[in-house]
């Protein structure tokens, strides 16, 4: 959970945040709340809320704030989680030392030790275990002893008060009571006596009195004197103690020596009685003496002789008696290990048939010592008995149906044996027999044999398609089966498998071999004997599985199959036979044998297949293509009862083949399926023939017809186009064109083809065929597209129209195309005869072309000549290809440079151009114009470079910096433009603050193809890019200790044709002042450029170490009055080369500071060296004037600096205390915080200027500023409201509602807390209408105290006529000590109006419609008074706390404003109603008055009744007007006044109306 905490101190936005300083703390201020806020971060703060403040935020909360509301409610949550549980806490431990003190009582009181039982009695185990406590139930069984709440202790009987005493009591007390005494002097009753009263110890003290008791009571372990010797001394000893003999054998003899021996002091006679049984006997091997005393320390032995007459276990002892001493007994034993058999107690041998015989065994192995058992029947010993003595049993066991072997066997230990048992039952029953095994240890052990026989019994549980019973089937050898179930199958088709599921349990505990036969009945006979049945081998019901075991009470599934193969009717018999059933013969045998145990009647009937084939018969429409193979659908019905299996029979022929897909096919009962027919003619002609459908256990097959006409193959000729086009051949003495066209055969048959020219297109002149083919015949195969090339060789020009024609054997169509061709001799032609190549630079090649065309479709080879003219020596022309090939019909561009070799207008150059195989020659001229190399620099604004603005062209380049701020790289560009399509190198020089040489990227270079005009070249400026140096790139330039250095970006390069090249100056300064230089530029051959270079840096080299900002703040943090001053060390760095002098001034900011400049006024040096004195520079004026914008005042306190005046070392550093004195006279406007400043002037004591670079010092620098800040704090109390706040909400009405007051106060509570650590002294001061309860004192409040406060508002008559009087929305108001009146601004008591507009809707009757709802807007006023309470302190400190007031004044409306009663009988009184309303929840008294200024109702008289009311809240009332006409001649008019109270609002109302004396206005009346 998120524990908000909330500060309510009030906030003050100048005050300077809190310093984590440690502090001393007092006792009171001791806690870990500090150290809880650091660990815990997120959960724990350093604020604490208390109680009472929680309570007043519950309280006070304004219900408009849905977030304030919701956290104030989540924090009083807390609170109450938190008070629940302490409260929990303390219940708890409450009870456990009540508890503790009852169990210490009951010790006192029952003389017993208060243990864990003790305090388990009285301890509530529901409270412990709720709160997780352990208890001593909770880890010991403890049972809760009966105690008694423990009662006081009784009086003695000698202190208990006599009949006399208590009547002198009773005298006194009625004395007292007659005459009281004053209660110093009083005394109670039997004061003078000694009272005893119980005084109950705390658990601490109790412990300590319980060990002291413990030691009084203990007793001293002194030796006793051996007079005084008990009886029950020890004075013998036995060795052995105990005579135990093991692993013996009957019959046999064991021995073992005793030793009595005397341990007493004296002589002891001793006597030793014998063992009581036979089996132990022992003898004196020692002689005592005649005395018969054995002296003190000797012994007496004795022999024990132990002969045992069985495996069983023997005790006996020997009693030893000693004069003068107690009796002794040593044990005699005789031990074994007894054997013990792993058999169960109950054998349940199983289950068999009745008659049958179940054999089983049971494994017991001897986990005891070696023993010999006997299987005897039960009763058979009687104990005790002898092992050895009993007669051994007989083979077998036989007790009833059970038989059991081995009867007697011998087991060592940890060996085992099986006993064998048989079953043999002759009747259905639960059969039991218990039998003894005895040990040769002479112990016996019951045995009990269970086991069940039943009849062979079976249930069938249920058949699907037959009777769902349950039957039973009980075999004997005297019964059948008692009836049949009846299982009819669906009607089926031959061939068809249909199943069905039968299940059958086995109803006893034994596994039953069965095996099922289906049967036949031989013949039917006429009376009801049971047929003959044979097994029937051509059945088509099989039951699966024939044969198996039905488990114990399982129950098992079999499959019934039909699968008839015939048409025809089944009906059969299945029987379930049980093999190996016993049963008793006739001579009493038993026998085993099968057993009929369940029939089930099958029956079938089975109908022969019905299939259809859709069509019938099969033509093929048109005309077939011979060898194409024809595919066609048939759809084969099946309308029989199951699916049908089919397979398609065709044959071939010489005319025909047909196939069908698929040959074998599957088709479902009621469905159809198709199969595609494949029909191929193998020669032309009407054709037919047929395809057969075979179907399984179906008699005739299905025939199906096929018939149809075919024809021979197709061949088509293709081209590129319809025509066979050579186009236009160059016709040369055995030239030839070769194209190529495409036989298609459109059949999926192969065709035999011929290709030739027609005869009749064969030119007769030159009598045989242009034409020549690559393949002339052939065979196409199926769907075969071939390609033949086709050879015409002209014999002379001429144009060619002719015909191919293809030829198909067998009866095949064939194709013809036509073939095209024109044969023409080349002509050719120049586009210009000149060539103008215009502006050429010097050594520049320039490209141009000349243009050749073909007039013609012929195609042609070309050569160039050498140039030819005077003017062939002033260039140098190199053509692409000097020889090449024109293609017909195109317009060819012979691709050239041409470089000028001297400055020089050319005009004679000459070229001839020769064309194969033709007389005729083109020639054309070449002109050109050779100039040399221009270069111009320019340095635009780096601003426009990106995006490009076109920079003007400037007749003087230069470099200007401008105002730079110093250890600020700044950046520069020089445009070198090449304005032709020369390319050069260039070279650039900084003569005096010359940099380092940078190694960055490639200059930029803008390259351009020759331009049209100088106005577009210089219109492209490339973009330059940032450069980015390593940070200690400057420090090593700015090591020449000059203040500052220029970087160029190439220094050198090549300046490209037609390009820009973008040289990026870099200026850097580590000291201020105006720098000047020159930079140089070379450019090829041209002469040398010098480019001015202006740089204005400004700025210090001086650095703080506090701060990395140039202006640093340091914080002194918050201290308390009188305290000693603060010191902080301030390291200054100078990061520039040359020494600073630094002189401090120290201002102070006064809050609404009214001053906004400072005129600064010098003589001589502003800020002189302290050990040289003030210096007259002779260059600067004596007295100066400086106007500055005012920041603050300068001041010597509370913040100075030590030393005053420093120097800080070029490249080194030094240090200056700044010290901060909170016993500083404090200033008003301060309020004990001090926002202030110290400005650091710099001067230059060796500054001396040249005229590359001029320095300013003093105060012509910008000096450098340090803010500081430090609060001494001003004790002040922490306030918190009560219940509703700070701000009075009332009704101007109450007035009215206080009967017998004109004012009324309403009371708010305050609490002021001091949570300083001084004692504060102040008193409480307020205006009207805010007032204190109480008179004017001085309170004294030590640290954490709190002091309640009573403030209150008091509204009375005069504070609301002077807020209605005053018709403002804002002004200020004074009580003057009789009235309130406007004040000037700031007064105490600042009063905001403002209305609230209120809508109201209210129901009028109209004379259209019964009921109409009218809505009404009313202004209510509100005003809004602020004031503060102020708390003034003994320092003068005064702290403000702003209190408000919001009082609303109630309206009055009235509805209709007026009245209107028209034409009114005269003398007959009329009566109107209207309603006053109040929208507003406020007491509000109205009164109606007449308005004086009306004349006196001669005409009519008007009455308004009531005259006055109250309203307590927003209500109405309904007022009745009453008009009585006099006189018929005029109008009455009147008017009244509702005047409200308070605020005396006056609203008016007016009522007319007009008497009448027609009839009909009686009647209607």
């Amino acid at each position: 959970m998120d524990h908000t905490l909330i500060d309510c101190r009030p906030l003050n936005c100048s005050q300077e945040p809190t310093m984590q300083i440690p502090r001393p703390s007092s006792p009171r201020n001791q806690d870990v709340t500090a150290v809880l806020a650091d660990v815990f971060k997120e959960l724990h703060e350093g604020h604490v809320l208390e109680d009472e403040t929680i309570d007043n935020l519950t309280i006070s909360r304004t219900n408009g704030d849905d977030f304030h509301d919701y956290y104030v409610e989540l924090i009083s949550q807390i609170k109450r989680e938190r008070n629940e549980r302490l409260e929990a806490l303390d219940s708890v431990e409450q009870h456990m030392m009540s508890a503790y003190t009852l169990a210490c009582s009951a010790y006192d009181n029952e003389s017993i030790v208060p243990s864990e039982d003790t305090l388990n009695a009285y301890l509530d185990h529901g409270i412990m275990e709720k709160f997780h406590l352990l208890t001593p139930s909770s880890y010991l069984p403890i049972p809760a002893p009966n105690l008694k709440e423990p009662s006081p202790p009784s009086l003695p009987h000698y202190m208990s008060i006599t009949k006399n005493t208590s009547e002198k009591e009773k005298g006194k007390q009625s004395r007292a009571n007659k005459y009281p005494v004053p209660p110093t002097s009083a005394k109670k009753p039997g004061s003078g006596r000694r009272e005893f009263k119980t005084k109950t110890l705390d658990p601490k003290s109790k412990d300590e009195e319980m060990k002291k008791l413990e030691l009084l009571k203990a007793k001293s372990n002194f030796l006793k004197s051996k007079r005084f010797k008990e009886n029950d001394e020890i004075v013998l000893i036995s060795e052995p103690q105990v005579i135990e003999f093991l692993d013996y054998e009957p019959t046999k003899v064991y021995e073992k020596k005793l030793k009595i021996k005397n341990v007493s002091t004296v002589s002891r006679q001793v006597q030793i009685l014998p063992p009581t049984t036979p089996f132990f006997t022992f003898t004196k091997l020692s002689d005592p003496g005649d005395t018969g005393c054995v002296a003190p320390g000797l012994c007496l032995e004795y022999r024990i002789t132990f002969m045992p007459n069985s495996r069983a276990l023997f005790d006996d002892e020997l009693q030893v008696f000693a004069q003068g001493g107690t009796a002794m007994s040593v044990p005699l034993r005789g031990r074994r290990t007894p054997p013990s058999l792993t058999l169960p107690n109950e054998l349940d041998v199983g289950h068999c048939l009745v008659y049958g015989t179940l054999k089983t065994s049971f494994v017991c192995k001897n986990v005891g010592g070696e023993g010999r058992f006997y299987i005897l029947p039960k009763g058979r010993v009687e104990t005790p008995f002898l092992f050895d003595k009993l007669v051994p049993p007989e083979a077998e066991l036989q007790e009833g149906p059970f038989k059991l072997y081995p009867t007697a066997f011998g087991l060592n230990s940890g060996s085992e044996m099986s006993i064998n048992i048989e079953f043999h039952p002759v009747k259905e029953d639960d059969f039991e027999a218990q039998f003894e095994i005895v040990a040769s240890d002479c112990t016996s052990n019951l045995f009990t044999l269970t086991a069940l026989s039943e009849w062979c019994k079976v249930q069938t549980l249920a058949i699907s398609g037959g009777k769902d019973d349950t039957i039973n089937y009980d075999i004997r050898y005297e019964e059948s089966p008692e009836k049949e179930i009846l299982v009819k199958f669906d009607d089926q088709n031959p061939g068809t498998v249909e199943h069905k599921l039968m299940i059958i349990r086995n109803c006893v505990k034994v596994p039953l071999h069965y095996t099922w036969e289906v049967s036949q009945e031989l013949a039917e006979a006429e009376t009801p004997v049971e047929p003959l049945l044979k097994p029937d081998p051509l059945s088509p019901f099989i039951i699966e599985p024939a044969s198996g075991i039905l488990n114990p009470y399982a129950e098992a599934s079999f499959n019934i199959v039909s699968s008839p193969l015939k048409v025809g009717q089944y009906d059969n018999v299945a029987r379930l036979w049980i093999d190996d059933v016993p049963f008793e013969s006739g001579k009493g045998d038993i026998c085993y044998d099968r057993s009929e145990l369940t029939r089930i009647r099958l029956r079938l009937l089975t109908q022969p297949h019905v299939v259809k084939v859709s069509p019938p018969a099969l033509a093929i429409p048109g005309v077939g293509v011979v060898g194409q193979v024809v595919c066609k659908t048939l759809n084969v019905v099946n309308d029989s009862l199951a699916d049908i299996r089919a397979q398609w029979q065709y044959c071939s022929s010489e005319l025909l083949d047909i196939s069908v897909e698929p040959v074998e096919i599957v088709v479902g009962p009621k469905q159809s399926l198709s199969v595609n027919v494949m029909i191929v003619s193998k020669e032309p002609g009407d054709i037919e023939g047929h395809v057969i459908l075979n179907v399984e256990h179906m008699l005739k097959p299905v025939v199906v017809l096929v018939k149809g006409k075919f024809r021979g193959p197709k061949v088509l000729i293709k081209g590129e186009s319809p025509a066979l086009d050579f186009g236009y051949i160059r016709y040369v003495p055995g030239v030839k064109v070769q194209r190529e066209l495409n036989l298609v055969n459109t059949d999926s048959v192969p065709a035999r083809w011929t290709l030739s020219e027609m005869p009749e297109c064969i030119n007769k002149e030159y009598g045989q065929s242009e034409f020549e083919f690559s393949l002339a015949s052939g065979v196409l195969e199926p769907l075969e597209v071939r390609q033949v090339h086709v050879s015409y060789g002209p014999k002379y020009p001429r144009s060619l129209q002719s015909y191919l024609q293809c030829k198909v054997a067998g009866g095949g169509t064939g194709a013809q195309i036509r073939a095209i061709a024109e044969v023409e001799l080349p002509k050719l032609i120049l586009t210009s005869s000149v060539v103008d190549l215009g502006l050429v630079y010097l050594d520049v090649p320039v490209a141009a072309a000349v243009q050749i065309e073909s007039l013609n479709f012929v195609d042609c080879k070309f050569r160039i000549r050498p140039p030819e003219g005077t003017d062939r020596a002033f260039g140098k022309i190199q053509f692409e290809a000097e020889e090449g090939q024109i293609y017909a019909g195109s317009c060819t561009a012979i691709s050239f440079t041409f470089t000028g070799l001297q400055v020089t207008a050319i005009e004679d150059f000459i070229l001839v151009i020769d064309i194969e195989d033709s007389e005729e020659r083109l020639v054309f001229q070449v002109k050109a114009r050779v100039e040399g190399l221009s270069v111009i620099h320019e340095t635009p604004d780096p601003d426009q470079l990106v995006p490009e603005t076109g920079a003007e062209k400037f007749d003087k380049p230069m470099l200007e910096f401008g105002e730079v701020n110093i250890l600020t790289p700044t950046t520069r560009a020089l445009k070198i433009i090449n304005n032709t399509a020369i390319a050069t190198r260039f070279e650039l020089e900084v003569v005096e603050y010359e940099g380092a040489h940078l190694e960055m990227a490639a200059p930029i270079s803008h390259l351009e193809q020759p331009a049209k005009s100088g106005s577009e070249l210089l219109s492209r400026t490339p973009y330059v890019p940032v450069v980015k140096v390593s940070p200690n790139f400057w420090d090593a330039q700015l090591k020449t200790n000059k203040g500052a250095c220029f970087a160029l970006s190439p220094r050198s390069g090549v300046l490209p044709a037609h390009g820009v090249t973008i040289v990026t100056v870099h200026g850097s300064a580590d000291m201020w002042g105006r720098y000047e230089d020159v930079l140089i530029s070379r450019v090829g051959d041209l002469p040398p450029v010098h480019i001015p270079i202006r740089m204005n840096v400004i700025g210090s080299p001086i650095t703080f170490k506090v701060s990395n900002t140039a202006s640093p703040i340091i914080r002194f943090g918050n201290y308390s009055p009188r305290e000693s001053p603060v010191a902080r060390a301030v390291v200054i760095v100078n990061r520039g080369p040359m020494d600073i002098r630094l002189d401090w001034v120290t201002f102070n900011t006064l809050q609404d500071d009214p001053v906004l400049v400072d005129l600064d006024f010098f003589i001589g040096d502003a800020f002189p060296r302290e050990a040289w004195g003030p210096i007259l520079d002779p260059d600067r004026d004596l007295i100066r004037l400086r106007l500055n914008q005012h920041q603050g005042e300068l001041s010597h306190g509370p913040f100075r600096f030590s030393p005053a005046q420093c120097t800080v070392p070029g490249r080194g550093s030094t240090k200056v205390t700044l010290w901060f004195d909170p016993d500083y006279n404090l200033a008003e406007s301060c309020k004990g915080f001090f926002n202030s400043f110290a400005l650091a002037y710099q001067s230059l004591d060796r500054n001396m200027p040249s005229e590359s670079c001029f320095r300013a010092s003093g105060e012509d620098v910008m000096p450098l500023r340090i803010e500081m800040t430090g609060k001494v704090n001003v004790p002040e109390l922490t306030v918190a409201a009560e219940a509703h706040g700070f701000t009075f909400k009332l009704l101007a009405g109450v007035i009215n509602a206080n009967k017998g007051s004109d004012n009324y106060v309403k009371i708010h509570r305050m609490s002021l807390l001091n949570a300083t650590q001084l004692n504060l002294n102040y008193t409480l001061h307020t205006v009207k209408p805010f007032i204190l309860n109480g008179p004017l004192e001085t309170f004294t409040l030590k640290p954490r105290d709190k002091h309640k406060v009573v403030f209150g508002f008091e509204l009375s008559e005069e504070l609301v006529k002077a807020l209605m009087d005053i018709n403002k929305e804002h002004y200020y108001l004074k009580y003057d000590g009789k009235k309130y009146e406007e004040a000037a601004s700031g007064s105490e008591v600042e009063v905001t109006a403002e209305e609230n507009i209120l809508t109201r809707s209210h129901d009028v009757k109209g004379q259209e419609h019964p009921k109409i709802v009218e809505f009404s807007q009313v202004p209510e006023v509100r005003f809004y008074l602020h004031g503060n309470i102020k708390i003034k302190y003994s320092n003068g400190h005064v702290q403000p706390i702003p209190v408000k007031a919001r009082v609303i004044f109630p309206v009055l409306y009235i509805l209709p404003d007026s009245i209107d009663f028209g034409e009114c009988l005269v003398g007959q009184p009329t009566d109107k109603t209207v309603r006053l309303v109040s929208p507003t929840n406020a007491p509000l008294t109205w009164t109606v008055e007449d308005d004086a200024t009306q004349p006196p109702g001669d005409v009519g008289l008007f009455v308004v009744s009531p005259r006055s009311g109250f309203f307590p809240v927003s209500n109405d009332v309904m007022v009745t007007v009453s008009f009585t006409a006099f006189t018929d001649q005029q109008v009455s008019e009147g008017k009244f006044w509702i005047v409200s109270q308070p605020g005396n609002r006056r609203i008016p109302f007016r009522v007319r109306g007009r008497g009448s004396h027609d009839e009909r206005m009686k009647r209607m009346m």
